[in-house]
């Protein structure tokens, strides 16, 4: 229940006085006791009036209401509170809501000396608010006597109070905290701040903020800390939704299974949230989970441990797409959908492109954001042909779905060689692109819209719709290039949210066909950066104000060039039209040039129309208008256009109309020269309210103009001209091409779109006369100077030569000048010669070769030349030196390899490879510091040959060159000779330190892998002199190599050793079952044993008798140099059931068939017993087949896996042993 009044203390004046206050305004009567209210309007219109409300209260039964007034100007409202008796600062706090619709306003105020209106001190307005509850809160000062709310009325509806407090602040107080899993999304590799619990931590009151000063989580359910690189917690206040604008402490990049944070963060009154981010490795294994517990929390003093924490849930790491894939029947994805779901989920570590095979695909998706992508990682879809018709992707859309393709959020996307079809006859979107999706682009593509004319304020026929809501979320550096648009309302809709939020930035529609829209063929609004050039847009539409390009706010260096428009339609219609175009923020004119505008019209038209523009370049444009309309106009420059430079135009009117109209307020302010202005009618233009008819009368009411001209143009086609008498106009400097991307001549050239290049029939081409500075040494840079003879013939400066070396592919050299005409009279009698300069970059290696260079004029003769290129100097080929490659003893241990290089100036791409036994093999090396370092495989024997990659030669052939080489030898565990005991060095056996006799045994170590196998055969040689019997065991190895006392099996090999130079075979066929690392121990159970050097005579041997070593010659014992020879050779171990040998490593082969329908089998091998599971994800990552075996043995198995029961799409299989975790994807299609 609602409290009403807390306390009360006396009543003054008619007024109630208490502290503290409680009003939840739960009385029918209005105003509550205390409270006053006051109408600015004395006489509400009837359904105005103030109430305590019973809809939606934010608690008990009823809330404060206040209404609108419904028409008329601007009126207040206010509530104002009893007077408020305290000793110090107090807190203000109340829920605020409005109405479903309505922009409610409000401001509260305070005053320290009475309950007027006049005596209160107001702060800022509070606007959008929402239609659910929000809490208002203030500190107030300790001489605040009355707090009000003022409610601003304005054709809006209701804004509704509940629940004032106003109470003295207490100190603030911990209260609870919590653990939440944050999400259980799928992660991929490299991905960054990835949200994994959530911590919740709550206070009440205010005064004296608690500081929290440690955070201690552990990693508790992750698979392998190995996957984490980094660990991070973010503050977000009271805000629960997860950023990282604000850390905690410090990140940890040392990864333990437990994390203690440290740092300072006050909190404030309420729930408090801190997240748990990790940092996913560019190595984390796929189908490994990350997971984690918050432990404790510390505040001053005290440790506070959380209500919850563990919380169910984890996140699986799942490998992201890379690379190329195939969208169709037989590909790797069955549908666009498909490739989006993969997409949705997994995110990409590397570029993806999908290629889609011909066909038709009727379906709609949309494209969010995608994890990973960014401008070095992009996604494109793309046809496998430049036959943009062989790839159709069309859908029946609806009102709440109309589009095929939406981009929502998604950025760096691209669609390529794509048709996108409409078959609805209203919905016919084809692409939407909302929130703030980015760096998005559409190439060769062509889009087919509705036939039929749509109303004045349809947009649902729009072929692309990307106009944008929230000014956060702007849709920037799009691209549209080298597509066909067909029909619609509207081509291209492209727009930001209004005039007074931030614009979006470098949008691009560029060398696209537009054909038969309906309404525009391209409509932009609140856009800056924007570029529209190279298209070509045909319309013969019957809609009322047609317009071809229509630029509203469109802004900041925006460029609107080389566009063709060829207009014949039946009512007014525009060419380009810029409505407002201001360049005031940053400085950057906007630019409208080179475009040929046609347009045959019998009403009101306009070629270029300009309204409120500024700071804006008119120049080089080409406008022509045909057809009869005294009313149509090539160029309207309207309302408070400023700033504006309007030259080197062609106007020409066929169709009697004006060439020119100024409006009143746009003849200051701008500059117009070399334009031409021609009409077929009687008004050659309109500057404000004057008529003017000829020429002089534009050049005496319109400032400017002294160069301009008045004459009938001939044109060929779009505008492109050939009179001489265009040549007028200086060029300019932002417009040194034409619309045909021709250089334009110089220091005249042609005003319009056109730049007609006269052909000069009787030319002589430019001599060349030298070329020097064609040698070099290496490193440095060939600086060439190039003279020839008259250059008024080269059609730029300056100067591109073709140039290609030894009859290679042909590349551009740039000359730029030097100087100007240099006299060459003492060799050339009067001729004078110009000089150029160009640079070629040096090269790593020496290379020489002949260069063939041409120059063309502008006539298109050409004059070409060779010469000679050629860098000198050795390169001496880099010293290499290979060490630290030992030998190794166990079968388990890998070699590394190092080498320093002393030079690395003839290394290429530093890319290296080892050759053991005439394998060649690729390997990464590891630079540090010149020193490379590479791990070769173990149990590997023979010379090591390292290998570099020379710096090219020219002819892009890398020579792959020997620098050292290096013995590498592990022991071979499988035979060798064994001596017992060799005096000299103490090495061997027979002996103790101490000088005690042991018995003699020989042992040897065995790596059988992860296969269970039997002994089977063991052949031993003694060269002579044993007697008595030879046993055999099987010892367990333990992890670092170490034999053990634990026996696996034993027998006797031999009660009678044969002697003699020949092997003798014992047959063993143990029934024991071994794996892993096993030794074999040979020792001498009775009798004696002796053996010999074998390069040595039998007076060097010794005899071991059961106790003692007899010496057979003179010699002393240390003198012995020899070794014992008793060689034992194991010649196999059996699998167990004399199956087929094992692998051994754990794997995972792809399902076969896939793609599959319904069922598919899926192989697999484990190394290691123990429980084992496959499981089966859709591409949400939900599970929907599970197989598992407690107990599965080492070896080969299959499992049969059936869809029937599940739709169409790609799924992931997943095998998890005791040694390692596996994913692969596989496709089902019905």
């Amino acid at each position: 229940m609602k409290k009403m009044l807390l306390i009360l203390n006396l009543v003054l004046l008619g007024s109630l006085l208490s502290f503290p206050i409680s009003e939840g305004f739960e009385s029918e009567t209005v105003p509550a006791e205390g409270w006053s209210v006051i109408y600015e309007n004395e006489n509400p219109p009837s359904g105005n009036i103030i109430i305590h409300s019973d809809n939606n209260p934010h608690s008990g039964e009823r809330s404060f209401r206040f209404s609108s007034y419904s028409s008329g100007s601007p009126y207040g409202q206010y509530l104002i509170s009893p007077e408020i008796v305290n000793e110090g600062p107090v807190n203000l706090s109340f829920w605020f809501r409005k109405h479903t619709s309505g922009s409610e306003v409000f401001s509260v105020g305070t005053s320290t000396t009475g309950d007027n209106v006049e005596d209160f001190t107001w702060g800022e307005d509070i606007t959008d608010i929402s239609s659910t509850w929000e809490e208002y809160t203030s500190l107030l000062d300790d001489d605040v006597k009355y707090i009000a709310i003022n409610y601003k009325s304005n054709f809006s509806y209701y804004l509704f109070i509940d629940d004032v407090e106003i109470f003295t602040p207490q100190n603030m107080e911990y209260v609870r905290s919590n653990t939440i899993q944050a999400s259980t999304d799928i992660l991929t590799q490299g991905l960054e701040n990835c949200e994994i619990l959530k911590v919740e931590v709550e206070t009440e009151n205010e005064l004296n903020p608690l500081v929290v000063s440690d955070l201690k989580f552990n990693l508790e359910g992750t698979t392998s800390i190995d996957d984490i690189s980094k660990a991070k917690v973010y503050y977000t206040a009271l805000e629960n939704s997860f950023s990282t604008d604000n850390m905690f402490g410090s990140e940890i990049d040392n990864i333990s299974d437990e994390l203690l944070f440290t740092g300072e963060q006050s909190l404030q009154k309420g729930i408090n949230y801190f997240w748990l981010a990790l940092d996913i490795s560019e190595s984390a294994v796929a189908g490994n989970k990350v997971d984690g517990s918050f432990l404790e929390l510390k505040i001053g003093d005290n440790i506070y441990t959380p209500e919850v924490s563990s919380p169910e849930g984890d996140r699986t790491i799942m490998e992201a797409l890379n690379g190329e894939y195939t969208i169709g029947v037989d590909g790797d994805f069955p549908s666009f959908e498909s490739a989006i779901d993969a997409l949705n989920n997994l995110g990409v570590s590397n570029n993806v492109v999908f290629n889609i095979a011909d066909g038709t695909y009727n379906e709609q998706f949309v494209v969010g954001e995608i994890l990973g992508v960014s401008e070095s990682k992009t996604i494109t879809f793309k046809g496998n042909s430049l036959d943009n018709s062989l790839v159709k992707l069309s859908h029946n859309n609806s009102y709440s779905k109309n589009y095929i393709v939406k981009l929502d959020g998604a950025d760096y996307i691209s669609f390529e060689n794509i048709s996108f079809i409409a078959e609805d006859d209203i919905y016919g979107r084809l692409v939407v692109i909302t929130n703030g999706a980015d760096h998005n682009s559409f190439n060769n593509n062509k889009f087919l819209g509705i036939e039929s004319q749509l109303s004045d304020y349809d947009n649902d026929a729009n072929l692309i719709f990307a106009n944008g809501s929230d000014s956060d979320l702007l849709d920037n550096y799009n691209s549209f290039e080298n597509n066909s648009f067909s029909f619609g309302s509207m081509a291209i809709n492209m727009g930001g949210v209004n005039a007074i939020s931030p614009f979006e930035q470098g949008n691009r529609i560029v060398d696209n066909s537009f054909e038969g829209q309906f309404k525009k063929s391209i409509y932009l609004n609140y856009q800056e950066g924007m570029e529209i050039s190279g298209n070509t847009i045909a319309s013969t539409s019957s809609y009322n104000n047609y317009y071809a390009i229509d630029g509203f706010h469109v802004n900041e260096g925006s460029n609107v060039s080389e566009n063709i428009i060829n207009l014949s339609c039946e009512n007014t219609s525009y060419g380009i039209c810029l409505r407002p175009s201001s360049q005031e923020e940053s400085g950057l004119r906007s630019l409208v040039s080179n475009n040929a505008v046609s347009i045959e019209t019998d009403d009101l038209s306009y070629g270029i129309y300009l309204d409120k523009c500024k700071n804006l370049d008119v120049y080089h444009n080409s406008v022509n208008l045909t057809g009869n309309s005294e009313s149509a106009m090539n160029l309207f420059v309207y309302r408070n256009t400023t700033d504006c430079d309007i030259k080197s135009n062609i106007l020409t009117n066929h169709g009697n109309g004006y060439a020119l109209r100024v409006n009143n307020n746009a003849t200051e302010g701008n500059s117009y020269d070399y334009n031409n202005y021609f009409t077929t009618g009687e008004n050659l233009a309109r500057i404000g309210s004057e008529t003017a008819t000829s020429l002089e009368m534009i050049q005496t009411l319109l400032s400017g103009n002294e160069n301009s001209v008045s004459m009938d143009v001939s044109y060929l086609e779009n505008l492109h001209v050939e009179d001489m008498e265009l040549k007028i106009a200086p060029r300019l400097d932002n417009v040194l091409k034409d619309i045909d991307g021709e250089v334009r001549s110089t220091p005249l050239t042609f005003i319009g779109s056109d730049e007609y290049i006269e052909v000069i029939p009787d030319t002589i081409p430019p001599v060349i006369l030298s070329l020097t500075g064609t040698e070099g040494e290496i490193g440095e840079d060939l600086n060439l100077i190039l003279t020839f003879e008259e250059d008024e013939a080269i059609s730029e400066n300056p100067i591109t030569a073709t140039v290609s070396i030894d009859g290679g592919e042909a590349s551009e050299l740039i000359f730029t000048s030097a100087s100007n005409k240099v006299s060459l009279k003492e060799s050339f009698s009067s001729k004078e010669a110009f000089i150029y300069l160009a640079t070629v970059e040096s090269q790593p290696l020496p290379v020489s070769g002949e260069v063939a260079i041409t120059i063309t004029d502008l006539a298109g003769n050409s004059s070409d030349s060779t010469f000679t290129i050629a860098w000198t100097g050795d390169i001496n080929p880099p010293v290499i030196d290979i060490f630290d490659a030992p030998s190794f003893a166990l079968p388990t241990e890998s070699a590394t390899i190092k080498a320093n290089i002393f030079d690395e100036s003839g290394i290429g791409e530093a890319k290296f490879f080892y050759s053991i036994e005439d394998e060649f093999i690729e390997v990464e090396m590891e630079n540090v510091d010149s020193i490379y370092t590479a791990v070769i495989p173990p149990q590997i024997i023979g010379t090591v040959a390292l290998y570099y990659i020379e710096a090219t030669d020219g002819s892009n052939q890398a020579n792959i060159s020997v620098s050292d080489t290096l013995e590498v030898v592990w022991e071979d565990l499988s035979s060798g000779w064994f001596g017992p005991y060799n005096p000299v060095n103490n090495s061997g056996f027979g002996l103790t330190e101490n000088g005690e006799i042991v018995p003699w045994e020989l042992a040897m170590i065995y790596n059988l892998g992860v296969a269970s196998v039997n002994l089977k055969k063991i052949s031993y040689m003694v060269n002579e002199g044993t007697v008595g019997s030879l046993s055999w065991s099987l010892l367990n190895v333990d992890s670092d190599g170490h034999i053990t006392d634990t026996v696996l099996d034993s027998g006797v090999l031999t009660d009678s050793p044969v002697i003699g130079t020949e092997f003798n075979e014992v047959e063993i066929n143990s029934e024991k079952e071994i794996s892993g690392l096993v030794a074999l121990k040979i020792s001498l159970l009775t009798g004696g044993f002796f053996g010999r050097d074998e390069n040595s005579t039998y007076n060097n041997s010794f005899v071991y008798f059961e106790d003692e070593w007899v010496k057979l010659g003179t010699e002393t014992l240390n003198e012995y140099t020899g070794d014992w020879t008793l060689k034992v050779f194991v010649e196999g171990f059996n699998v167990v059931g004399n199956e087929e040998i094992l692998p051994l490593t754990t794997s995972l082969e792809q399902n076969y068939p896939n793609p599959f329908n319904p069922e598919t089998t899926i192989n697999f091998t484990i190394a290691e017993a123990g429980k084992v599971s496959l499981d089966i994800f859709n591409s949400k990552g939900e599970v929907v087949r599970s197989f598992s075996k407690n107990e599965l043995k080492v070896g080969s198995h299959s499992f049969t896996f059936n869809g029937e029961n599940l739709n169409s799409g790609v799924y992931f299989y997943r095998l998890t042993t005791p040694d390692k975790s596996i994913t692969k994807r596989m496709v089902m299609i019905k």
